[in-house]
């Protein structure tokens, strides 16, 4: 057995903190992390009742699976459709925003919240553009 721990107690004190900053330092280190090709769409002109398919594109470049949980949308004319299996890392995954543009009319502005396990706040993909009447 060791004395050496009992004659000067800061040191074993020293080696516990020192081994949890180890544990809580790669804990930090290990998770998701999403990478989005881009986070805003500008779909520009369209005809009024057409419906749009954005396609966003996400990349886990993290050391541990990337999950999407949940999805806020603005209106009705907006759902979201995406892949609930794990995103692992290194692999992307689309993610498509599909945007009924038949109860709209003019200039369109909207943002869709999604919530993954890379992040407490939920990224924001926006998408624009205006949806004119056809004559």
């Amino acid at each position: 057995m060791h004395t050496k721990y009992f004659k000067n107690p800061f040191r074993l004190t020293r080696g516990i903190f020192c081994f949890c900053l180890f544990l809580f330092s790669s804990a930090m280190h290990a998770q998701a992390k999403a990478e989005w090709k881009t986070t805003k769409i500008d779909f520009e002109r369209v005809k009024r009742g057409e419906v749009l398919h954005l396609d966003f594109i996400v990349t886990n470049t993290g050391n541990q699976p990337l999950l999407l949980k949940d999805d806020e949308v603005s209106c009705g004319c907006t759902t979201v459709d995406y892949s609930t299996k794990p995103i692992l890392p290194g692999q992307s995954s689309t993610v498509t925003v599909n945007f009924d543009t038949k109860t709209v009319y003019g200039r369109q502005e909207r943002i869709v919240k999604l919530y993954t396990n890379a992040a407490e706040k939920p990224v924001n993909l926006k998408y624009k553009g205006y949806a004119i009447y056809d004559k």
